[in-house]
């Protein structure tokens, strides 16, 4: 991974919610962002503007200073504390992922995913897992009382001592529920507690259990677990909030404006190092962009003085998720489970989904969203088989799981890796870093007027209700459950029955007659086409031609465009009306009033997207 570091800004950080970048409301591009935060106490002034690469670790000196650390490994310090060096200037083999300080003050130690161990100023060496095969990655470290020696804990719970730190044992034989983030230790040295993502805590010599999150859902990964002494301990979530054990005070949580990565104690409270959200444009085509189109957006890029990357979508078939051989998760033999995947180049991608993420993207593994593990029971590690777009059946391992707004779909590839398979389909730009933002703003509108179906968006523009925002795939699936499907002829595909079954019922509605739908959307779209009713204005609906060649579930693909999607139709979910007068692609001729009614009662209207769908009404259970 020996480029991560080749970028021009000197201090690099990643990491925004790419998942349809929702605006920040009162961010303005090159606004000041917080690395270090207070919860429940002040923390210090600590603001970065130009951040390009993960900021994975922080270490405070004392009550005033510290340093932060990125994946690349350069360091920086504030509110006085030194500069004593970092590994910028190297060609890293990992990225770094943990950052220590001395006793004194005086100096700290980098540790690298791949077991390296970096001194720097009064920090001693006392050893490292640099030379062994590890099972799994390297993810945090902890120091003894003395600074004369260290522990490294491994994703998969393996514990590796160092100088005076005692190894107590590990959980590196024990299958867990989910990766190991953090080790800490109590005031003593003689014991240590872990702690995994899903906020399970294990404890070894004396350290004490206290209690955990093990057993309740989260939809934010722990990422520290924080000492108050012998008897009490805080679970910190990527997301800033906050859990008490033990003696423990009760905190409130923090106002995060980015990725919380970790967390060190400050009297009653806590700070919290984060990454802050980066300055983004989106650049998009529906269906894809054509050639010239894409090729426009990355001169404009270039003008720009940016920083970007393609992004291709699209949806793969999984068949399984198996762990040293065993299933973990599985379709029935001969269906596949549809899942919405996005590739990237890593190089490119670095700066937007981070160095742990680049990483494995390089080694050809492939990512998943933190959902998404969850409700396969996946880890790193494990090994996903899927089709192909060719149909060619591919084995990758999962080597990452991460919150799902850093790459923007439930599984991502390398652009590379997914090329050998069929998967190339450039469908967005993200771009960050941009020196002259009007002159960036007049490019794209200029696209936008000479190329059909492109559209972008600003993180920082104000944030606006869209009456026509509709759900993910991840949120339905979440909500009314995913199918197995395999395809058929033409765009069509076969659903698993017994999902049918449970979901797609046919009901008589007002003014349409009987049609079939998800039975979730039941009560909305009769009580849609009840009003539509009652207001006098069902003559505006072409009864014969919605049931002919409209009407709700259809189990198919998206019809007209690249990349396998699911139609919405295929879930039961969206209702095609005057399908003849408001063909897909045209300029929608639907009443207003039809429209606004359907709002009001949960569906978000086509007519308003990129490529206008005027027949489509989509429900969103909003």
């Amino acid at each position: 991974m020996s480029h991560l570091h080749k970028l021009s800004i000197t201090i690099l950080v990643l990491a925004i919610p790419v998942v349809g970048f929702v605006p920040q409301a009162d961010a303005a591009p090159g606004d000041q962002r917080p690395v270090i935060i207070g919860a429940g106490v002040d923390a210090p002034d600590v603001n970065m503007s130009d951040i390009e690469d993960a900021i994975v670790a922080g270490a405070p000196r004392d009550e005033k200073s510290g340093w932060f650390v990125t994946a690349v490994g350069a360091v920086a310090s504030y509110g006085g504390a030194p500069h004593l060096g970092d590994l910028f200037h190297l060609d890293l083999v990992e990225p770094i992922v943990a950052m220590a300080a001395t006793p004194s003050g005086d100096g700290y130690w980098l540790a690298a995913s791949d077991g390296g161990v970096f001194t720097f100023g009064d920090a001693g060496f006392f050893g490292s897992a640099g030379d062994i095969a590890l099972v799994s990655p390297v993810v945090d470290m902890a120091t003894t009382s003395s600074g004369h020696g260290y522990w490294l804990v491994a994703a998969d719970g393996g514990v590796f001592a160092f100088g005076d730190a005692t190894f107590q044992g590990s959980m590196g034989a024990i299958r867990l529920d989910q990766p190991i983030a953090a080790i800490a230790r109590p005031t003593a040295d003689r014991g240590y507690w872990l702690v995994g993502e899903d906020g399970g805590v294990f404890t070894f010599g004396d350290a004490t259990f206290l209690g955990s999150t093990g057993g309740q859902p989260t939809t934010s990964a722990v990422v520290d677990i924080v000492p108050t002494g012998e008897d009490g301990y805080w679970l910190v979530t990527e997301a800033g909030v906050i859990s008490s054990f033990g003696d423990a005070p009760t905190v409130p949580p923090a106002e995060t404006t980015g990725t919380v990565v970790a967390a060190t104690r400050r009297g009653s409270g806590l700070w919290l190092t984060q990454h802050p959200t980066l300055d983004v444009v989106a650049v998009w085509r529906s269906g894809g962009f054509t050639s010239a189109s894409l090729a426009d957006v990355l001169t404009a890029v270039e003008a720009a003085g940016a920083a970007a990357v393609v992004t291709h979508t699209g949806t793969i078939r999984v068949l399984s998720v198996t762990r040293d051989d065993h299933t973990i998760d599985a379709a029935t033999p001969g269906w596949q489970i549809p899942f919405t995947s996005r590739a990237v180049d890593p190089l490119d991608a670095a700066v937007f989904v981070g160095g742990d993420v680049a990483g494995a993207l390089e080694r050809d593994e492939v990512v998943l969203g933190r959902t998404t593990a969850l409700m396969r029971g996946a880890r790193p590690g494990d090994i996903v088989t899927f089709l192909g777009v060719d149909d060619s059946v591919q084995r990758r391992e999962i080597g990452a799981v991460v919150a799902d707004g850093r790459i923007g779909a439930e599984i991502l590839f390398s652009i590379s890796d997914a090329v050998d398979f069929g998967f190339n389909r450039a469908s967005s730009v993200w771009v960050t870093g941009i020196d002259d933002v009007a002159t960036f703003d007049s490019a794209l509108e200029a696209i936008v007027a000479n190329h059909s179906r492109v559209n972008f968006v600003r993180s920082w523009d104000p944030v606006e209700p869209d009456p026509d925002s509709v759900l993910s795939t991840l949120r339905l699936k979440r909500l009314i459950g995913e199918f197995e499907y395999r395809y058929a002829s033409g765009d069509n595909i076969d659903i698993e029955p017994a999902w049918i079954a449970a979901n797609i019922g046919s009901e008589t509605f007002p003014i349409l007659g009987n049609i079939r739908c998800n039975r979730i959307v039941f009560d909305d779209l009769t009580a849609a086409l009840s009003e539509i009713e009652l207001e006098g204005l069902a003559h505006l609906i072409d009864v014969a031609d919605t049931r002919r060649h409209g009407g709700c579930w259809s189990a198919r693909r998206i019809r007209g465009t690249s990349g396998d999607a699911i139609s919405r139709h295929a879930w039961g979910l969206a209702l095609d009306i005057n399908p003849r007068s408001n063909p897909w692609g045209a300029p929608p001729t639907m009443d207003l009033r039809i429209v606004a009614i359907f709002r009001r009662h949960g569906f978000a209207w086509g007519g308003t997207w990129t490529r206008p769908d005027g027949m489509h009404f989509e429900w969103t259970g909003s």
